[in-house]
């Protein structure tokens, strides 16, 4: 599987060029490289169409478009009850040892959004992507497009983590984070603050939160969130 993964990954990367005014136009229409994930789906049906492999194909395509989707008009209690026991149990250990902050239109902090963008460098190991592209996402989140969730440590106060969520038409998207990799914590820090994105977005009545079908999630997280 991982053999084909691979190869679909380097025919796409030739597809891509072929397509690339197409792809790109979308990928700016959504502001998010997500729409990379549908035309690779478009590529594994053609691929299928031509080798008669519609099974093995359909397991990659899988790989590529798997996501979580949460189910926001459930009452708060059932939203909790729904998750494992494990995972509201390290939410719980988040409650205890962080500090945890919402950033949205209602108080856009530029500073902050600075502390993401370096920690984002930072646990990449290099300037994964340009800085204008964090200037929008801080545009996004000023007209009320996205949020930041940022984690402190209770000790001093420092930013540890952060989460930056997307939203449109009452549907919310997890779409990057970044960490301190100098920071050790024998709690993980995403369980907590994905809990926040959902109790905020529950707050403001949307109807789903989606969690996945983008390379920057948490797999282990989304193991840990059962199908709504």
């Amino acid at each position: 599987m991982n053999k084909a993964v691979e190869e679909i990954e380097q025919v796409f990367y030739e597809y891509k060029k072929m397509h690339h005014f197409s792809i790109d136009y979308v990928c700016n229409v959504m502001k998010s490289q997500v729409a990379n994930n549908v035309f690779k789906k478009k590529l594994c049906d053609e691929l299928a169409v031509f080798y008669s492999a519609n099974g093995m194909l359909n397991d990659i395509e899988k790989i590529f478009i798997s996501t979580s989707i949460i189910n926001l008009s459930l009452d708060r209690k059932d939203l909790w009850s729904n998750l494992r026991k494990s995972f509201q149990s390290l939410i719980n250990k988040g409650r205890d040892k962080f500090n945890i902050r919402v950033i949205d239109y209602q108080n856009p902090d530029f500073e902050k959004h600075e502390v993401y963008r370096k920690l984002h460098h930072k646990t990449s190991g290099m300037i994964a992507r340009p800085i204008k592209t964090f200037d929008l996402q801080f545009d996004m989140l000023k007209e009320d497009n996205a949020i930041l969730v940022a984690l402190q440590d209770l000790q001093n106060d420092k930013f540890i983590a952060f989460s930056y969520f997307f939203h449109h038409n009452k549907r919310a998207y997890y779409e990057s984070a970044s960490d301190d990799p100098d920071y050790f914590s024998d709690t993980p820090l995403e369980h907590y603050i994905i809990w926040t994105a959902i109790e905020y977005y529950k707050k403001r009545n949307f109807n789903f939160f989606e969690l996945g079908g983008n390379s920057l999630a948490p797999s282990y997280l989304i193991t840990q969130v059962k199908r709504i």
